[in-house]
């Protein structure tokens, strides 16, 4: 997930324009969305080990929050898509508006991980 900030803040600079094209694909390409991969199969790995768990109210708020985070995945890949293809057709302020949902999602998914509030 830390992937995704390091991906939205890249974007918001635009100064930076084709220099890290490749960097970021590859960030995309590996990083990230193996970690997503190796992330999705732990949690499905602790439910196969604790069925119990999925009836847990904070891990409803979780898989929740995960789906969102998928979601700010998707559309940045496609902002970053869109940026390279027509440079400067990606505002900064919503890529940073992006940047901070990803951030604020990363704070929930550990909060609730950790907190376990209900």
């Amino acid at each position: 997930m830390g992937g995704l900030l390091v991906v939205s803040r890249l974007l918001a600079e635009p100064a930076a324009g084709e220099r890290l094209e490749p960097v970021e694909r590859r960030l995309f390409g590996s990083f990230i969305h193996g970690g997503a991969a190796l992330v999705i199969a732990s949690g499905i790995l602790l439910i196969l080990d604790q069925p119990s768990v999925l009836r847990q109210g904070w891990l409803h708020a979780k898989l929740l929050v995960v789906l969102g985070l998928v979601a700010a995945d998707a559309r940045l890949y496609r902002r970053m898509q869109a940026q390279h293809a027509s440079p400067g057709s990606v505002t900064r302020a919503a890529v940073l508006r992006l940047h901070g949902w990803i951030a604020a999602g990363m704070v929930a998914v550990l909060a609730l991980a950790v907190l376990r509030p209900f």
